[in-house]
């Protein structure tokens, strides 16, 4: 499980399936006037392969590439090229990493909509952060962590998933934006005629009627105490909607995704949309070998 080369070698063997041979060039998405010293293809599955390990800092990747894989070392970019060419990639990796997902949620007609912060800073740190500014209109905010009781300053990691727990669409936004201000553009366009199942904070009429009249989607979510009428929330819903909290607790635990090294919003995002990648495919594997999606810890074993 924990042979990088040997894990590298099944992303790559994957990502070239999913793409298609006959849409790559030497290996690669894109047009190259010089041949790079390692394929596209090649730099998403050396990614994919650290994320899913827990190597969570490109130093650390590096050093463990020189001291115990020198041969295969010699064939990668220097890091600063490295990380340069994995950030320009990033769209790939998301058309990928969604085209898995949606063979993996045919049929699927319960999805489930949750937030979760995404902190960059203490919020003691409010007026020293300058980190992420390149986009003052998108630059960190102040969020509140309902988990820690706690302010902090950076952005949510918005995620919609189906009943099974793979992962249909995300969306990063500033840490105070509320939740139910995602709900159209996390769902207009990627799922129809589906059950949605939310928490409080999604309760919007005006939003919720517009979706069910646009697109059939159906957003349940737990009634308020001052609620008027009765209540389509049933505890077969509250136990679905927990398959969310179990995907964000892997996102903490495998892939340690509230630590952060970046020091641009680009270079942030490129982690968290690679660390989904990862969760998708990771699941994919699991498909493929007839095993439970959701053991992504093992998937690489077999």
């Amino acid at each position: 499980m924990h042979n990088l080369i040997t894990n590298i070698a099944k992303f790559r063997n994957l990502l070239t399936d999913c793409y298609g041979v006959d849409n790559l060039t030497n290996g690669n998405f894109r047009n190259y006037s010089n041949q790079p010293k390692a394929s596209d293809i090649e730099i998403i599955a050396l990614t994919l392969a650290a994320e899913s390990q827990g190597i969570i800092s490109e130093n650390n990747l590096f050093q463990i590439l020189e001291s115990d894989y020198k041969s295969y070392r010699q064939t990668l970019p220097d890091r600063s090229n490295f990380n340069r060419r994995k950030r320009a990639l990033r769209p790939f990796i998301d058309e990928l990493s969604s085209k898995v997902s949606d063979e993996l949620n045919i049929g699927q007609e319960t999805y489930i909509i949750d937030s979760m912060p995404l902190p960059i800073a203490r919020y003691a740190r409010k007026n020293k952060i300058k980190i992420m500014m390149e986009d003052l209109d998108f630059k960190p905010a102040i969020g509140y962590s309902a988990i820690d009781k706690t302010n902090f300053i950076g952005y949510k990691l918005n995620l919609t998933i189906s009943s099974i727990g793979v992962i249909n669409n995300h969306a990063m936004t500033q840490a105070n934006v509320h939740d139910v201000k995602t709900l159209e553009m996390m769902t207009k366009g990627f799922i129809n005629d589906v059950k949605l199942l939310g928490d409080k904070g999604y309760i919007a009429k005006d939003v919720q009627l517009s979706l069910f009249k646009e697109f059939n989607i159906r957003v349940i979510t737990p009634p308020r105490s001052n609620q008027i009428g009765p209540s389509i929330w049933s505890p077969k819903d509250r136990r679905l909607r927990k398959r969310i909290e179990t995907t964000f607790s892997q996102f903490c635990d495998q892939f340690r995704i509230k630590i952060n090294f970046a020091k641009s919003f680009h270079g942030f995002y490129t982690r968290i949309v690679t660390k989904i990648a990862a969760f998708t495919f990771l699941q994919y594997l699991n498909y493929l070998n007839e095993k439970p999606i959701n053991k992504i810890k093992n998937a690489l074993s077999f």
